[in-house]
């Protein structure tokens, strides 16, 4: 399960920034099974989170952890994910990387 925790965290290999300077752990097997952010309640990453972005998709984004790296993919969402100011179907993340989900600003931040 997914906690809401400082990125100092135990177990984490990284952290997400969300939107109200909250902090969301992401430990590997999380990410191997894939974590959904969205305003869909039953997402990892959802609900209460976006509930007042409605530019968010119900399922906007996956996060998946492969062999090759973690990916941020897009799922097809109305109104897209921004890296800059270019569109993203998928995104390989190194160290650190910022995107927006319909409006809204995330960072991911790897674990030293």
């Amino acid at each position: 399960e997914l906690l809401e925790l400082p990125p100092e965290s135990p177990g984490a290999i990284g952290y997400l920034t969300l939107p109200g300077d909250r902090f969301v752990r992401l430990a590997p097997a999380d990410l191997a099974r894939g974590v959904l952010l969205g305003r869909y309640e039953r997402c990892e990453l959802g609900g209460a989170l976006f509930s007042d972005a409605n530019t968010v998709s119900r399922i906007h984004l996956c996060l998946a952890l492969d062999p090759t790296g973690l990916w941020a993919i897009d799922t097809c969402s109305t109104n897209g994910t921004w890296h800059g100011d270019n569109p993203i179907q998928a995104m390989k993340l190194g160290a650190s990387a910022t995107f927006m989900l319909g409006g809204q600003p995330l960072t991911w931040q790897l674990h030293h």
